[in-house]
């Protein structure tokens, strides 16, 4: 299965601005038209419980797209199950993977904090990173993942999305 992180970042490297987790206050309208563009297009989207948990007032469900959201307490989330279109789990990113290698998908969506990213590069399920790099340096917040090794990317594409200078940088994993 091909999997894709898609995020977004400062300068230097925050993915959140301080310990405010709202990227809609900071990320440029180019990157979140782009983004939703992703998440319309795809079949399969892996987050984490906080991203689902910030974002979920903003989801739209459909039948043709699973959402899957990795926690340490599915039953929590028993109420909001739809299933095939939302789904919790905390089975390992590389079981969830197989499951639905198994159902025929073959591509798949990471939209997740520091945790969830970091799990899916540590069990080496990321082929490719789609980052939108924003003009701004915070200093501090989250970083893209937990320190988790060393990933050699080939950069494949850079695409300058608007006037202030906000980039959006495709790279294929090759190694880790």
């Amino acid at each position: 299965m091909k999997i894709t992180l898609l995020a977004v970042s400062s300068l230097d490297g925050f993915i959140t601005r301080g310990n405010d987790p709202d990227i809609y206050k900071w990320t440029s309208r180019e990157d979140q038209a782009s983004f939703f563009q992703h998440i319309e297009k795809a079949q399969l989207i892996f987050m984490g419980a906080k991203t689902y948990e910030h974002a979920k007032h903003l989801m739209k469900h459909k039948r043709g797209r699973t959402r899957v959201v990795f926690t340490h307490s599915p039953e929590r989330y028993s109420s909001e199950r739809i299933p095939d279109v939302l789904e919790f789990t905390k089975k390992t990113p590389r079981a969830v993977v197989a499951l639905y290698e198994k159902r025929g998908i073959n591509r798949a969506l990471v939209v997740g904090g520091q945790k969830i990213n970091s799990l899916f590069l540590k069990q080496k399920l990321i082929s490719e990173l789609l980052l939108t790099v924003e003009p701004f340096l915070f200093g501090s917040g989250k970083k893209l993942c937990i320190d988790e090794g060393r990933f050699q990317m080939n950069l494949q594409s850079i695409k300058k999305i608007n006037k202030k200078g906000t980039f959006l940088l495709n790279y294929s994993i090759t190694s880790s």
